[in-house]
């Protein structure tokens, strides 16, 4: 299964999105690749300081191989702000299942108003205990939230369960 993360906006969280849903697929035991599309190369970056004690994540270059190798069984790619490449394009069109972070601000509230009134029924947003260096924290090192198995991120975790399950049960 090919998921592509794409957003036309840049800052909406793509990277961290692509990086911790291969991190999720690897840690399930499948085999998982994450193709980079972006110029600043923020995911590869990421696998690079990948622990090799922790599940493996195959790098995937689609810009020179334009097909994704044999053998995956999850293919997770990170694509640009700007949809304009070709290779991007070839993704979104090829892809099993497109994701699409959105960040709610003014220039996005028409597209995410159901959104942010769910965000008002989750209680860590309601009582304003959203640590969001803990993403950030564990990039550094190329973990993700699925590496800890302290229940410290038990709550972000359970953020993740419907999205999860969904691309878990969504076999093309």
């Amino acid at each position: 299964m090919i998921m592509a993360v794409v957003n036309t906006k840049g800052g909406s969280g793509k990277t961290t999105l692509a990086t911790h849903l291969a991190a999720h697929f690897a840690r399930r035991g499948l085999k998982t690749g994450l193709a980079d599309l972006d110029p600043q190369q923020s995911a590869n970056g990421w696998l690079t300081r990948r622990p090799y004690t922790l599940p493996a994540i195959a790098a995937v270059d689609l810009e020179n191989d334009n097909k994704p190798p044999k053998g995956l069984d999850r293919l997770v790619a990170d694509a640009p702000a700007a949809l304009k490449r070709k290779a991007v394009a070839d993704v979104v069109e090829t892809a099993d299942v497109l994701v699409i972070p959105v960040l709610p601000s003014i220039f996005d509230e028409d597209g995410t108003i159901r959104f942010l009134k769910h965000l008002d029924t989750l209680k860590a947003v309601r009582k304003g205990k959203r640590d969001t260096q803990t993403y950030a924290n564990l990039a550094v090192e190329g973990g993700s939230l699925f590496d800890v198995p302290s229940a410290r991120p038990d709550d972000y975790r359970a953020e993740w369960r419907t999205l999860l399950d969904y691309l878990d049960n969504c076999m093309p």
